[in-house]
């Protein structure tokens, strides 16, 4: 590490008998931490630390990553200067570390007015690097775009300026072959397919969506798209690897045009193939819940499970084999995922109970329905993985506590409670049997980092 980071930048490792932790200490208001799980295919490989240390000019500062193994062992560190970053997203693949910033000389500079503004030459960019787990930057790509921001040109008062994609950077690995990156600004909407040496193989220009998501496979780049139509619709494009052609682009609907609307998508554990669930609704009822499996690159591959609330809606397009009668009231899907048993799992609302509902399905129909007793259905729900005991864990982070609910054993394992509102507490997943609790406290400026056991 340079002399020049000492003073901004200090890192301290301590050890307890339940726990392996970091901390890294940002000694002023420059220095800003950020962690990020390094895994590929579902499974867990390290951790990054990006680190933005001190200003060095009026546009750029000093960066260094941290990359670390599992156990938080230091893998390498890469020292670096750069324009303002922020990271957006990370991805690995046959030990390339793909990491993509939002890149800009004027997000957070003050002006004193519309003039003053409109006479700065702004720069702004989507930022991508190719590492080594040793730390060697191997490939950058910088590819420009207009940001979503206010009409500044007419302000006359001081201002500082605010700008933002207009839909974030999604990143996924692609096997054998390298990684594909989805990301929108003003106007501009791209996908990018890039090699394992970081030189771009194709891009596509997109139409316009309200919602993204993106998916992979060895041979093909799956984009899910939302738009209005006149209601909410979901569609899903798929793109050759190799070429970047089209295969198809069909709506995710019911045989009564009820629309699929996607909440979570990824891989599934068993299969290794990509997945989408959520929930089958005409506006704003929703009729059921839905999963997809796309086994394969044609349209025929796509294979729909759904599952409907009552009779009314079961009418409309389902049997009665996956229909679940008796409901108190319409539901909502928070969260979804896939287990280590190729099912389903749905965390959902109920309007008329106090805790959040879950639902388990596999392609025969409904495995089990619920109450997540002690769980606050007004939480924000995501949920992380073990690959080692192959359980899920669904995170409810509420407005007291955190609380880490074990699908495997059907109970809250852990709870974790929100020190002050200076401290942001984010779970991640761990090896065997633990959990990465990251805190962040801008107050007394440091991140810390600890694995930590569940039992």
């Amino acid at each position: 590490m340079k002399k020049i980071y000492l003073p901004f930048f200090l890192l301290i490792i301590s050890s307890f008998s339940n726990a392996q932790s970091k901390v890294f200490s940002e000694l002023t208001d420059e220095v800003s931490s950020e962690m990020k799980i390094i895994s590929q295919d579902n499974t867990l490989v390290g951790y990054l630390v990006f680190t933005q240390l001190e200003k060095v000019t009026e546009d750029s500062f000093n960066y260094v990553i941290s990359l670390m193994d599992e156990n938080l062992n230091d893998l390498g560190k890469v020292n670096f200067r750069e324009e303002g970053l922020n990271l957006e997203a990370v991805s690995f693949e046959q030990d390339i570390i793909c990491l993509t910033y939002l890149k800009s000389n004027i997000i957070g500079r003050e002006f004193k007015n519309g003039k003053d503004y409109t006479n700065f030459e702004g720069r702004n960019s989507v930022y991508t690097q190719f590492l080594t787990l040793e730390g060697k930057i191997i490939k950058i790509n910088n590819e420009e775009i207009v940001l979503v921001s206010p009409e500044y040109k007419s302000y006359r008062q001081k201002f500082t300026f605010k700008g933002s994609l207009r839909h974030r950077v999604q990143l996924q690995n692609i096997p054998g072959h390298g990684f594909a990156c989805f990301y929108a600004g003003k106007s501009d909407y791209k996908l990018l397919n890039f090699d394992l040496s970081g030189n771009i193989i194709w891009e596509k220009d997109i139409s316009n969506g309200v919602q993204f998501g993106l998916l992979t496979s060895k041979t093909n780049i799956y984009l899910i798209q939302a738009i209005f139509s006149p209601v909410l619709m979901f569609f899903i494009i798929d793109f050759d690897v190799k070429n970047g052609i089209k295969n198809y682009e069909t709506p995710l609907d019911d045989s009564y045009h009820n629309s699929l609307k996607a909440v979570s998508w990824g891989l599934d554990y068993v299969k290794g193939t990509p997945y989408i669930s959520g929930d089958i609704c005409y506006a704003e009822n929703y009729r059921g819940i839905f999963t997809i499996d796309i086994a394969g690159p044609t349209k025929e591959d796509i294979k729909k499970t759904l599952i409907y609330w009552d009779k009314k809606s079961e009418q409309m397009g389902g049997s009665s084999r996956d229909s679940v009668y008796g409901m108190k009231s319409k539901v909502k899907t928070l969260n979804s995922f896939r287990d280590f048993n190729n099912n389903t799992c749905f965390v959902y609302e109920e309007k008329k109970t106090q805790y959040a509902n879950l639902l388990k399905i596999n392609s025969k129909g409904i495995l089990f329905y619920g109450e997540m007793e002690g769980v606050d259905k007004n939480s924000d729900f995501y949920s992380i993985e073990n690959t080692d005991t192959k359980d899920n864990y669904i995170i409810a982070d509420g407005s007291k506590n955190i609380l880490i609910y074990s699908l495997k054993k059907t109970k809250v394992m852990r709870t974790i409670a929100k020190k002050d509102g200076k401290t942001r507490i984010s779970v991640f997943p761990a090896k065997e049997g633990h959990i990465m609790v990251v805190e962040s406290n801008k107050k007394e400026k440091y991140t810390r980092l600890s694995i930590e056991s569940l039992n």
